[in-house]
């Protein structure tokens, strides 16, 4: 819960987003280097925010949702603004076929979904959603791409359930993640980091900030039978 009128986006995100605000347009031989700042922004925060979510893409706007139809009031970031200097009125043409690495950084949660847990279908009292998309390991190694380019890690999965545990922070207390960013081992984020579940797991976590914002101080302290309440109504 945030409730100072000094408290600005820029000092919130600072710490992840050093290095970040600055981008550079390598040159070619002989050309001259071209290189875009985008100037730091200073938002004021509303004096009294019970939920903030950063970034502004599917997931974070869909945690958004259910957390201000609960109640909560709160404050949506997107980390950048519009796109300027050299880029202005930037429109992508095309993509490259292979566009980038499918892994990402995950917090250490309440539970970590595992490889063995797939292999078994785990069930999860607080089953936030229920995944049945494959393992889909896309070129872990060159040799890999060369060879065997995707994979499902030798073996079959079972549906298995994705519980609100993994979506919640164990050592930064209020901290809650969705989609690629909860707690999981390499081989089980090859399965959940699909677009669908990301929809579950983060109106999920927005409904669960909002609901521990109104009632007990952190997320972990919600039971999840509430929040699965308060969406059903929704």
């Amino acid at each position: 819960r945030m409730a100072s009128p000094r408290f600005s986006r820029c000092s919130f995100l600072h710490p992840a987003l050093v290095g970040s605000a600055v981008s550079g347009l390598n040159a070619a031989p002989g050309s001259d280097a071209a290189e875009f700042n985008e100037p730091a922004q200073k938002l004021a925060l509303n004096d009294d925010a019970d939920v903030i979510v950063c970034g502004a893409g599917p997931a974070g706007i869909t945690a958004a949702i259910p957390a201000d139809r609960a109640g909560a009031k709160m404050q949506l970031f997107k980390v950048h603004g519009r796109l300027g200097g050299v880029w202005e009125g930037l429109q992508i043409a095309a993509t490259a076929e292979q566009i980038g690495v499918r892994d990402g950084r995950r917090i250490h949660g309440r539970y970590t979904m595992t490889r063995q847990g797939l292999i078994q279908g785990a069930r999860q009292k607080d089953a936030v959603a229920r995944v049945t998309f494959g393992v889909d390991i896309h070129a872990d190694s060159k040799e890999t791409n060369q060879k065997n380019p995707i994979n499902n890690g030798d073996f079959k999965m079972k549906p298995y359930d994705i519980p609100l545990r993994a979506l919640i922070a164990k050592d930064v207390d209020g901290l809650m993640m969705a989609w690629r960013c909860i707690s999981g081992d390499f081989i089980s984020h090859a399965s959940y980091r699909v677009t669908g579940n990301s929809v579950a797991m983060s109106e999920a976590a927005g409904v669960i900030a909002a609901l521990a914002a109104k009632s007990v101080p952190l997320p972990h302290e919600v039971d999840w039978s509430e929040g699965a309440a308060k969406l059903s109504a929704m």
